[in-house]
């Protein structure tokens, strides 16, 4: 079963499979760089089966009046499934 909730850091191994899975390879030359990006997100929401994060939305801005999606990845085997759209909603 699918869950929906925001996460953190805490997730880093996790992340860095999915971007690799993903072919989104720029993120990983710098492990520290990429949990201080996590940190500094204005909002990470994850999509977690079985406890497990399948993928996730992660958004930046100025935290004022501007917020982007930076990225919506979902791991490859779990794609074409609505995921992506429910981490939009």
């Amino acid at each position: 079963m699918l869950t929906y909730r925001e996460f953190g850091a805490e997730c880093l191994p996790e992340v860095q499979e999915i971007y690799a899975a993903c072919g989104w390879t720029s993120y990983l030359g710098d492990e520290e760089k990429l949990r201080r990006a996590l940190g500094r997100s204005l909002f990470l929401l994850g999509a977690f089966e079985d406890g497990a994060l399948v993928g996730f939305v992660r958004c930046v801005g100025d935290g004022e009046h501007i917020l982007y999606v930076q990225d919506l990845i979902v791991r490859p085997a779990l794609q074409r499934r609505g995921i992506g759209r429910e981490l939009m909603r």
